[in-house]
């Protein structure tokens, strides 16, 4: 708006061409900064550690997980992470066990972690009998 109005005063178009290129320049440095901002969004990011070892340590801690094999977690927004595990578990266990397991594990993540909205267990056999089948 200067510019235009520089120009009108002193009748010199220079000015106003001069403002549209500020303008111009102002506009590609947001459009930069905001490029850089939401990369991790659109790639695909990993939470951040914290979050990671929080969620390793609130899984590890139940008495009938062996152990962690494997955690993969996606950030797929600002405020929403996705959480792939593969565990190893105690052997006593049956199918339905298993199954109620699973999902006790599902609800203690969501309520200690607000931002992990979506959860994926993968149970794992134990090496020596992986190697049976």
């Amino acid at each position: 708006m200067a510019g235009a109005a520089v120009s009108v005063v002193t009748e010199n178009p220079v000015w106003d061409g001069a403002a549209s290129v500020a303008i111009g320049v102002l506009l590609a440095g947001v459009a930069v900064v905001l490029a850089r901002e939401s990369k991790e969004l659109l790639v695909g990011d990993t939470a951040d550690a914290e979050v990671v070892a929080a969620l390793q340590a609130t899984v590890g801690a139940h008495p009938r997980v062996r152990r962690i094999v494997d955690l993969i977690t996606v950030q797929l927004g600002a405020e929403q992470v996705f959480a792939a595990f593969t565990l190893e578990f105690r052997d006593e266990m049956t199918v339905p066990d298993l199954e109620h397991l699973i999902a006790a594990i599902g609800a203690t993540v969501r309520k200690t972690h607000p931002e992990v909205t979506r959860i994926f267990v993968r149970p794992e056999p134990r090496s020596k009998d992986a190697t049976a089948l």
